[in-house]
């Protein structure tokens, strides 16, 4: 596709919170902020993960993703809890997989969304 880059995290180093949180993540998000009109940062879900409360520090907001008949209710509004509890600037909300068709075609996230649901009370 013209004018779009991505790049990948690569392999999970032993210590991702420290990484993220760093002053040279900070540094290498300006870097690419001034070189990009516009990046998006994927990250695991909210509550699974410290990822996006991290992150969400270097950005100008967050577009909250939900996964439909899957994310329930009390999830969505610990997530924006989570969120807000650290400054960060909702945009918006997004509600994808209204057909079911994800579980299909990838385990990406797998992992983290059994690991909370899982946890979660029913």
């Amino acid at each position: 596709m013209d004018n779009l880059s991505l790049m990948t995290a690569g392999p999970t180093p032993p210590n991702p919170v420290e990484l993220l949180g760093s002053e040279r993540m900070g540094e290498l998000l300006g870097r690419l902020a001034e070189s990009y009109d516009l990046l998006v940062l994927d990250t695991p879900p909210v509550l699974v993960a410290s990822d996006a409360s991290i992150l969400s520090r270097h950005v100008d907001g967050t577009v909250f993703v939900v996964r439909a008949g899957q994310t329930q209710a009390a999830a969505l509004r610990d997530g924006l809890e989570r969120l807000a509890a650290v400054g960060t600037h909702i945009l918006g909300t997004v509600v994808n997989d209204p057909d079911g068709e994800v579980a299909k075609f990838t385990s990406y996230y797998g992992y983290y969304y059994n690991q909370y649901y899982e946890a979660s009370p029913a």
